[in-house]
């Protein structure tokens, strides 16, 4: 399909399989899984809305949340979600890569490994743990807004031109972004800036957006 052209058209050519993740608009559980395998290299996934007729139709999808995953020869398998959650779906592509013989290693969040001192602590031990804070704060939030931005950058730059409707969700998307995402000092004013340049306009084209 056309739509499926645009997709490989759009990737990595590291990109094996193309996932569509089905989903009530309000659901977040999509952007979840995204963001936790944005690193992966050998997949992609797509988000798509209930509202989205023409591919929910297309794919005879009519229980959500579904997926429906893609390989570069059009080959289209559904895959079944026993568990609707965030791990449940992630436990579904990763059981998938790994029959096409492909493991999907997500990295484990940093654990503690320093024991709680017995007295209390000393001010030379709160100016080091606070470093310590700042810094895991500074390197989440930015892995935070590159997997955003790689989103939005995927998302935006397969689409042939985005106007009417579709162009004011974005609008309003970015509004929400460039005003509660979680910035601090050294993280870019890219959301903010991206905002900036859409908000006057009444479209945008894919080509415009890489």
């Amino acid at each position: 399909s056309n739509e499926l052209r645009d997709v490989w058209r759009a990737v990595s050519e590291s990109v094996k399989y193309t996932f569509f993740f089905f989903e009530e608009p309000k659901s977040a559980l999509g952007s979840e899984v995204i963001l936790d395998l944005h690193t992966i290299r050998d997949l992609q996934i797509r988000r798509v809305t209930r509202d989205n007729e023409w591919l929910t139709t297309m794919y005879k999808v009519t229980n959500f949340p579904a997926i429906m995953v893609f390989d570069r020869g059009d080959t289209q398998t559904r895959l079944k979600i026993s568990v609707p959650t965030r791990e449940g779906v992630i436990q579904v592509i990763k059981d998938f890569m790994r029959s096409k013989g492909m493991e999907v290693e997500l990295e484990e969040p940093a654990k503690p490994t320093n024991p709680a001192p017995a007295a209390g602590p000393q001010e030379s031990d709160i100016a080091h743990s606070n470093v310590g804070t700042t810094s895991r704060d500074l390197l989440y939030q930015a892995d935070l807004e590159n997997a955003v931005r790689f989103s939005l950058e995927r998302e935006i730059s397969m689409k042939k031109n985005i106007e009417g409707s579709t162009f004011q969700a974005l609008k309003d998307y970015l509004r929400v972004i460039a005003r509660y995402f979680p910035l601090k000092r050294g993280n870019s004013e890219f959301f903010t800036k991206l905002y900036e340049n859409v908000t006057s306009r009444e479209s945008i084209s894919g080509k415009e957006f890489k």
